[in-house]
């Protein structure tokens, strides 16, 4: 039936999302392209075809709108694309990484515009791909792109896509060397999310590049304050000599040598 690729298109983009949170970047870059591939090849049929849904017609709904709906497919194929994207980059194929994240962008501009929040998922998703490339400029550039697109498609305050955004401009800026901008950036995202409270009960602030940019701009003690709360919830859920740990011990230890505390940065080091 014309179901089938649909519902097997669903089971894939499920296992690749599952077998993405369990770590397992081979099987979910599998089955993220076996998605991507049911997905284009019934878009492809659906946006020829004389029974497509009009979205913004007059026409009596039914229940098989969703599978003869063209705008549908592009959303899913968007999602997965930087889905995707980011499993290529947990690998460190970059190059691929980038070719997907752009590959998003140009759908979601042609379909959605330039101001939607699509889009600015897309351009924090190449900005996080380019940083690691060591491309920093343009990371910050992206960056600066995203979150402004973020804001042009009405996010504010405590939003999780507009909080994403920051965060990897306040990133991008760091390994870029702007630290009081980058500190700046960070505390804006952390007083807007501080402003729900069930936000705020589940974000985990701790973040090694604010960290840096705490240090670097002359504060030593909220830096260790930052890194203290982050080992302590690092107790939970990772072992004590995970590579994780150790460098956000060094970062402890490195903001204990700032405070001239030089005994107690050679035991945390």
């Amino acid at each position: 039936t014309s179901y089938g690729p649909v519902w097997e298109a669903a089971y894939e983009s499920a296992r690749g999302i599952f077998f993405s949170s369990q770590g397992q970047w081979i099987e979910s870059e599998r089955a993220l392209r076996k998605t991507l591939y049911l997905l284009e090849t019934q878009y492809d049929k659906v946006k020829n075809s004389a029974g497509k849904v009009d979205i913004v017609a007059d026409e009596t709904r039914s229940v098989s709108d969703s599978s003869n709906n063209p705008r549908v497919y592009v959303t899913q194929i968007s999602n997965r694309e930087l889905n995707l994207a980011q499993v290529l980059l947990r690998q460190r194929k970059l190059i691929d990484a980038e070719y997907y994240a752009r590959k998003s962008i140009t759908l979601s501009l042609s379909s959605f515009g330039s101001n939607s929040i699509e889009v600015g998922r897309g351009l924090r998703s190449l900005a996080v791909i380019v940083n690691e490339q060591g491309r920093y400029v343009e990371a910050v550039l992206l960056s600066r792109a995203a979150l402004s697109t973020v804001k042009a498609a009405g996010a504010t305050g405590a939003n999780t896509t507009l909080a994403l955004a920051q965060k990897s401009l306040g990133s991008a800026l760091v390994a870029d060397g702007k630290y009081a901008e980058a500190n700046q950036v960070f505390e804006e995202m952390s007083s807007a999310i501080k402003t729900d409270p069930e936000m705020a009960k589940s974000y985990q602030f701790g973040d090694l590049d604010l960290v840096l940019a705490i240090l670097k701009t002359g504060k030593s003690n909220q830096a260790f304050e930052m890194t203290g709360e982050m080992l302590k919830n690092l107790e939970t859920s990772s072992d004590k000599n995970s590579p994780r740990v150790a460098m956000v011990r060094a970062f402890e230890a490195a903001s204990l040598q700032a405070q001239n505390k030089w005994a107690e940065a050679d035991v945390a080091y």
